[in-house]
C-alpha cells in the first residue's frame, strides 16, 4: 500500500470520526432552532392576543409584519385581530395586504374586511373575488357585508359561479347588501337549482327581504321535508303581503313542527286582523305552551274580529300556565280595556313578575285616567323591572304629566329603573331633570352600574345642545373620557366630538387586556379537544360541545362561570319560538351579568340550530348571558361570538319555556364520563 493511499485513508478515517462525533451537537443545534422558532412563533401568537384584547391601532399587525409574515397562521390571527378590533386606519391598512396565496390567511383577510365594513375595501376584495381561485366564498361573504347601494349590482356576477358555495355566499351578500335588482334572477335559481344549500339560501335571502318575486319559490317548499325549509317559505310568503296566499299560510298552523307553526302564525300576524282571525279560530286547539302565548301575543295586537275577547277571556280562565296567563292578560286588556282588567283582577289573585310586567305594558293602551290609576302601584312593586314596564307605560299615556314619575324613577335604588328614567328622559327633552342626572354621573362615578354609565352618555348625546346645560353635559362626557372602561371612554369621546366638536379621541385608545405571557397558554393551549357542559334542566339535558378552539376566551369564561355555580338554578329569561333561548341572567330580567364584560370573539362560523351564541348589548359587552338557537339565524353572523353547538336534547331545549330552570350545569372533560 503506498504512502499517499495510507495517509488518504487516515483522512478519510479522521473525517468520518469527526463527522459522527458532531452529530449528535448538530442535531442539538437543529433542535435548538426549531425551539428557537416555536418560541418566536408563540410570542408572536401572544402579542397578536394581546393587540386583539386591547383593542387597539398597533403597526405589529400591518406593514412588514404580522399581516405579511412567511408564517401563513400568523397572518391570519393578526387578520383576525384587525376585524374584531376594527376601524378605518385597520381597513385601510388591510386593504395593502389582501392578496394571499394561502387558502386559510386568504379567507381570514377577507373575513376581517367583512367585520370591518368600510367600502374603502370593496374594490380590492371585489376583483380578487373574480381573480383567485382560493376563499372565493369568503370573499363573496365579505362583499355582502362592506357594499354600498350603488356596489351591490355587481355581486350578481357570482350568481352564475359553477361553485356552489359561492352562490350561496352570494345570495346572502345580496340580501345584506339590500339589493332589489335580482330578485327574479335568485328566484329562478332557487326553483331550478340542484343544491339544497343553494336553495336555501336564497329562500332565506329572499324571505328576509321580503321579495314578492319569491311567491313560486315558497310556495313550492310549503310541504318540503325540512321543517328548516317549511319555516321559512311561511316567512317569505308573510312578508309579501299577498292575501291570495293567506290561506296556504293558514295551513301550517296543522304543521306537526312546532317551529312551522310558530312561523306560521308570525306570517298570519303580517295580515293584522285578517290573519288573526285564523289563529283565533286555531288557538283553542293549541296544546305547546310556547305557541299558546304566541297566538295570544298577535290576538292582543291584531283584535278586530268578532270573539276576540271571549276567546281570550276563556283561556285566561281555563289554563293555569303563568306564560299563557301572562299573555292572556295582556292580550284581553288590550282588547277589552276596563272590562277585561276586571276579569284579570278576578283571576290573577297573586301574579307572578312576568304577568305583571306584561299587564304593565299593556296598561298603555287604556284610558289614561285608567291607566295611571293601574300603574301607580306597579311603580311601586318589588320587582325593578315591574317597576320600569310601568315607568315606561306612564309616560307612555300622559307623557306631558309624567315628569313626577321620572324624577322618582331617577331616584330608585335599582339601576335598571334609573336607567329608564334616564333614557325616558332624554326622548321626551326634560332639561330641568338634565342637574339631576348629570348629579348621578359625576357624583357616584366610582359607584354607579356600568350600564347606567351608558345610558347617561347617550342619553347627553340625545338631549339637544343648550346652552343653560350643556356646561354640566360636558362635564359628565369629560368624566366619562376618564372612565376605567374603554368603551365608556370611546362613547363618551365620541359624543363630545360630534355634537361640542370637543376632540378627546386620544384619550379613548385601548382598553385593558387581561392577556399576559404567564397566562396565555393556559388561555389558548389549556384543552387539546373540546370540553362539554352538561345542563340539567326542569325539561331534560341538554349537552353542549364548546368550541374552545373557535372562541377560547369566551368559553373559559363560560367554565370559570359555571365552575363557580352562577348558572345554577337560573332560569330561562327569554324565550322566542323559531328563534332562541337565553339564559344566564343572575338577576333573571336580562338586565344581569357577572360585574365585567368580556370581548366578543367573531368567527366564521354560521348560526345553524342548535348553535350557542354570546348575548350582548353591544360589540364587547357580553358576560354570563348566552342562547340557544332554535333555527338557522344567518342574519346573526360574526355579529353575537359562537362557542358552542348543543350535541344532543336538542328536542329538550325546543320545548323550553320561559322560566323554566337550569338545576346545574356540569363541565365534562376529555376522557370523562357523563
Amino acid at each position: 500500500m503506498s504512502i499517499n493511499m495510507v495517509k488518504r485513508n487516515f483522512y478519510g478515517m479522521l473525517s468520518l470520526l469527526i463527522l459522527v462525533g458532531a452529530l449528535p451537537l448538530l442535531l442539538i443545534l437543529l433542535s435548538c432552532d426549531e425551539l428557537e422558532q416555536k418560541y418566536i412563533r408563540r410570542d408572536q401568537l401572544f402579542k397578536i392576543a394581546n393587540i386583539e384584547d386591547s383593542r387597539i391601532w398597533d403597526t405589529l399587525l400591518v406593514g412588514g409584519n404580522y399581516l405579511s409574515d412567511p408564517d401563513p397562521e400568523i397572518r391570519a390571527r393578526a387578520a383576525v385581530a384587525i376585524g374584531r378590533i376594527g376601524g378605518s386606519r385597520y381597513a385601510a391598512a388591510l386593504n395593502q395586504h389582501l392578496r394571499d396565496t394561502v387558502s386559510s390567511a386568504a379567507e381570514a383577510k377577507y373575513f376581517a374586511a367583512g367585520l370591518i365594513g368600510d367600502s374603502i375595501l370593496f374594490d380590492s376584495v371585489y376583483n380578487l373575488a373574480r381573480s383567485e381561485t382560493i376563499a372565493r366564498e369568503a370573499a363573496v361573504e365579505a362583499l355582502g357585508r362592506i357594499s354600498n347601494a350603488a356596489q351591490a349590482p355587481m355581486l350578481a356576477v357570482f350568481l352564475d359561479d359553477p361553485d356552489t358555495t359561492v352562490v350561496y355566499q352570494a345570495m346572502l351578500a345580496l340580501w345584506r347588501a339590500g339589493d332589489t335588482l335580482q330578485a327574479m334572477k335568485m328566484a329562478q335559481i332557487g326553483l331550478l337549482t340542484g343544491s339544497r344549500k343553494v336553495k336555501y339560501g336564497t329562500l332565506y335571502s329572499l324571505a328576509r327581504a321580503g321579495r314578492a318575486e319569491g311567491g313560486e319559490l315558497y310556495r313550492s317548499l310549503l310541504s318540503d321535508s325540512d321543517p328548516e325549509f317549511r319555516m321559512m317559505a311561511y316567512t317569505g310568503l308573510g312578508r309579501t303581503l299577498d292575501t291570495a296566499s293567506i290561506k296556504q299560510i293558514a295551513a301550517g298552523l296543522n304543521d306537526a313542527d312546532d317551529r312551522v307553526v310558530a312561523a306560521a302564525m308570525t306570517a298570519l300576524s303580517k295580515f293584522e286582523d285578517l290573519g288573526s282571525i285564523f289563529i283565533g279560530d286555531k288557538i283553542r286547539d293549541l296544546k305547546d305552551e310556547k305557541l299558546l302565548a304566541l297566538g295570544l301575543d298577535i290576538i292582543g295586537t291584531n283584535h278586530g274580529f268578532k270573539g276576540a275577547a271571549q276567546i281570550v277571556r276563556t283561556i285566561l280562565k281555563n289554563d293555569s300556565r303563568y306564560n299563557v296567563r301572562a299573555a292572556a292578560a295582556g292580550a284581553l286588556l288590550r282588547i277589552d280595556g276596563l272590562n277585561g282588567l276586571t276579569t284579570i283582577d278576578e283571576i290573577l289573585k297573586n301574579p307572578t313578575t312576568h304577568q305583571k310586567t306584561v299587564v304593565a305594558e299593556a296598561a298603555a293602551t287604556l284610558d289614561a285616567k285608567v291607566a295611571t290609576a293601574r300603574l301607580t302601584p306597579l311603580f311601586n312593586d318589588p320587582s325593578p323591572i315591574v317597576r320600569a314596564t310601568a315607568l315606561q307605560s306612564l309616560c307612555e299615556v300622559d307623557s306631558a304629566s309624567c315628569a313626577p314619575y321620572l324624577k322618582t324613577g331617577l331616584e330608585d335604588d335599582d339601576y335598571v329603573v334609573v336607567s329608564t328614567a334616564v333614557e325616558l328622559a332624554a326622548k321626551q327633552g326634560r332639561k330641568s331633570l338634565v342637574p339631576t342626572i348629570a348629579g348621578l354621573y359625576l357624583d357616584n362615578r366610582n359607584t354607579i352600574e356600568d350600564d347606567l354609565k351608558r345610558s347617561i352618555i347617550d342619553a347627553c348625546s340625545t338631549f339637544p345642545a343648550d346652552a343653560s346645560y350643556d356646561s354640566l353635559i360636558i362635564a359628565v362626557l369629560e368624566e366619562g373620557c376618564n372612565d376605567e372602561w374603554f368603551l365608556i371612554r370611546r362613547e363618551s369621546a365620541e359624543v363630545l366630538w360630534n355634537k361640542y366638536n370637543i376632540d378627546r379621541r386620544g384619550r379613548t385608545a385601548g382598553a385593558r387586556s387581561y392577556i399576559e405571557k404567564g397566562n396565555f397558554r393556559n388561555l389558548f393551549y389549556r384543552y387539546e379537544t373540546n370540553p362539554l357542559a352538561i345542563l340539567e334542566t326542569s325539561r331534560g339535558t341538554i349537552t353542549i360541545e364548546l368550541l374552545y378552539g373557535d372562541a377560547p376566551k369566551t368559553v373559559n369564561n363560560f367554565i370559570s362561570l359555571a365552575e363557580k355555580g352562577i348558572y345554577d338554578s337560573s332560569n330561562f329569561h327569554r324565550v322566542i319560538p323559531n328563534f332562541v333561548i337565553q339564559d344566564g341572567c343572575p338577576r333573571g330580567d336580562g338586565w344581569g351579568g357577572p360585574g365585567y364584560t368580556i370581548r366578543c370573539e367573531y368567527t366564521r362560523l354560521s348560526y345553524e340550530t342548535g348553535t350557542v351564541g354570546m348575548a350582548h348589548s353591544g360589540k364587547d359587552t357580553g358576560g354570563s348571558q348566552y342562547f340557544i338557537s332554535l333555527s338557522p339565524l344567518p342574519h346573526l353572523d360574526g355579529r353575537y361570538t359562537i362557542f358552542g353547538r348543543v350535541i344532543s336534547g336538542m328536542d329538550v331545549a325546543r320545548q323550553i319555556v320561559r322560566g323554566d330552570s337550569i338545576e346545574t350545569v356540569t363541565i365534562q372533560y376529555d376522557g370523562e364520563e357523563t
